[in-house]
């Protein structure tokens, strides 16, 4: 990323200068942790812990109830799906339904040995929207179907033809995006959110010196791809002058009606980045089971895991629905706006708080109302709020107002909660009532006296609505 997106417009005047300083704090980069995109947190949208975490690996366990922390290594691990799709977890003493889990965190001691261990060349993009972390191998005819084999360090399939591999139907694949080609997760976010944006007519491979061809994917082995070339014919590419490889859709696979599940459904996320949506099997220590609707049935060590959420049950996330309304700007001398990310900060990067990863969440930046229709239908509203570790200014000190923001939550007009804050303010907890309300409103306004917007980046985390 190079720079902020006013930078390059530099004005001699005086009104230009103020502009352009506020612009740059608002969207001024802060560094990135090396070996992107990094190792999630083990943390999640959970209160602050009252009890020390065990030694060795460990399971957190948040619920509409509460959270509770066990270790791994002596306490019982077991999920047992019920028959229409409820279903139990068995851990240590404690037994929880399903539809009051809201995720399962895992910690497991760092290994030395990882950080020698050879890195996935690329992200898979599944045309679901999941993803993961792999080193495509080969594209094979099998029947009347291409088969794509993927090498991958977190994920197993049921019925493995040789370990250590994924094989899947070609139709299924999105977008490869590779490592090499990305300086920090900044960059890499901002083009894969555009390539996903619009899905091309043609394949299309994005080179790393700034060129594409478009065309038609012909073949791939390990390190080079073999690609037809609107006007240039069929060239054979190496991966290391690749970027990305963004897909046309088959066709074949566009009218299939998406079938109702019946078992428990959850979101996983990977350790070093990825995330699988599909149904809960099994979870026990070795291992959870998901079958994916895509991949099939899967295994992943529970190593591999930073956190599952659960879905379908009495928790609804905000950051997956549709807000009826939302109101975004930077303040009048701003004509851009910087639109609310799901799942992310506002800049497109992993929502973080006092160096904590969220999984789930809402960033926004002020200022920024969403609304929410509710329908009667909730009991509760939660989140953590805070200001994003990216909204760190860049000169601490008292009586800065840069970082600053106002967060409200509304229910049919009336305010339920009004909460002043600074960056240096530790994240807070909201638990609020919202029963037979019909719109939820979530605003974050400036902090400021004098409306600046200046790195106002605010995190709804784990923002969700419980019935």
């Amino acid at each position: 990323m190079n720079g902020s997106l006013y930078e390059k417009d530099r004005m001699s005047t005086r009104a230009g200068f103020f502009l352009l300083l506020a612009a740059v704090l608002v969207l001024s980069r802060q560094p990135v942790a090396s070996g992107f995109p990094g190792p999630q947190d083990e943390a999640s949208e959970k209160p602050e812990k009252k009890t020390p975490a065990p030694p060795g690996p460990s399971i957190s366990i948040q619920s509409i109830n509460g959270s509770t922390t066990l270790g791994l290594l002596e306490e019982t691990l077991r999920f047992s799906p019920g028959e229409k799709g409820a279903g139990t977890l068995a851990a240590g003493a404690g037994t929880y339904k399903a539809e009051d889990l809201l995720f399962l965190t895992f910690e497991y001691p760092a290994d030395p040995a990882e950080k020698s261990r050879p890195r996935e060349s690329s992200e898979i993009v599944l045309s679901n929207g999941d993803h993961f972390w792999g080193t495509p191998l080969s594209i094979e005819p099998v029947q009347d179907e291409e088969i794509l084999t993927v090498a991958s360090h977190a994920i197993s399939q049921a019925l493995q033809q040789k370990k250590g591999q994924v094989r899947f139907n070609l139709s299924a694949l999105r977008l490869l995006l590779f490592r090499h080609a990305f300086s920090d997760e900044a960059q890499w976010a901002r083009f894969r959110d555009n390539l996903l944006s619009k899905r091309p007519k043609n394949d299309v491979a994005h080179l790393s010196a700034g060129t594409r061809l478009t065309g038609f994917l012909e073949d791939m082995k390990r390190g080079t791809i073999s690609f037809s070339a609107d006007g240039v014919g069929q060239v054979k590419l190496p991966t290391t002058k690749i970027r990305a490889l963004n897909l046309a859709e088959l066709g074949e696979d566009t009218e299939k009606k998406k079938k109702t599940p019946t078992a428990q459904q959850v979101d996983v996320f990977l350790v070093g980045g990825g995330n699988l949506h599909g149904s809960l099997l099994g979870l026990e220590k070795t291992g959870l089971s998901l079958q994916h609707e895509l991949l099939g049935s899967l295994r992943i060590p529970l190593e591999k895991l930073s956190h599952v959420s659960f879905l379908g049950g009495r928790c609804q996330y905000l950051s997956d629905i549709d807000p009826k309304k939302t109101t975004e700007h930077l303040g009048n001398l701003f004509l851009a706006k910087l639109p609310f990310k799901r799942d992310r900060n506002v800049l497109g990067k992993q929502l973080r708080m006092r160096e904590k990863t969220y999984a789930k969440g809402l960033g926004v930046h002020a200022y920024s109302k969403l609304e929410y229709d509710l329908a009667g239908g909730f009991q509760k509203f939660q989140a953590t709020i805070g200001l994003d570790d990216s909204a760190r200014p860049p000169l601490q000190g008292a009586g800065s107002s840069t970082g600053t923001v106002v967060f409200r939550v509304w229910l049919d007009g009336k305010r339920l909660a009004e909460k002043l804050m600074k960056f240096s303010d530790p994240p807070q907890e909201l638990d609020l009532p919202v029963s037979n309300g019909k719109t939820l409103s979530l605003e974050v306004d400036f902090g400021d006296k004098n409306l600046s917007a200046a790195l106002d980046r605010a995190n709804w985390c784990g923002a969700r609505v419980i019935r």
